[in-house]
């Protein structure tokens, strides 16, 4: 299961270990070469600008938001790593990440088709 970029890897993993995978399910998931299609890209944004997610974490919103102390449902230590994960800075993983996303897009444009693997798309829809 993959969500977001993880598409990406997930296509490249089932086309280079086929015998690994059972099938896949794909939430709201990038897809090859997407900023490059014109039906993909209208000029709108589901989420805020890449810019606006950087600084958020520098500035450290998560943080003031409370969303670094704990996380509800789980035992203490594990709200508490995760949280502290969530809060961590990766500023240079996920640029690097963004950076590359184009790139990702051309190694991975030819990996399929997958048979009569089983595939679940899904999008996420927001809860009001």
């Amino acid at each position: 299961m993959g969500h977001s970029i993880a598409g990406l890897y997930m296509r490249d993993y089932t086309t280079r270990y086929p015998e690994n995978v059972a099938g896949m399910i794909l939430i709201d998931v990038s897809t090859p070469l997407q900023d490059e299609n014109p039906a993909m890209n209208d000029g709108g944004s589901a989420g805020p600008p890449p810019w606006m997610l950087r600084a958020a974490l520098i500035t450290g919103i998560p943080r003031l938001r409370g969303m670094c102390s704990g996380t509800k449902g789980y035992k203490t230590f594990a709200g508490r790593y995760q949280a502290e994960d969530f809060c961590r800075i990766h500023f240079n993983d996920i640029h690097r990440e963004l950076d590359s996303f184009n790139q990702s897009g051309h190694e991975t444009v030819h990996t399929g088709p997958y048979g009569a693997l089983p595939i679940l798309i899904s999008r996420m829809i927001p809860t009001k």
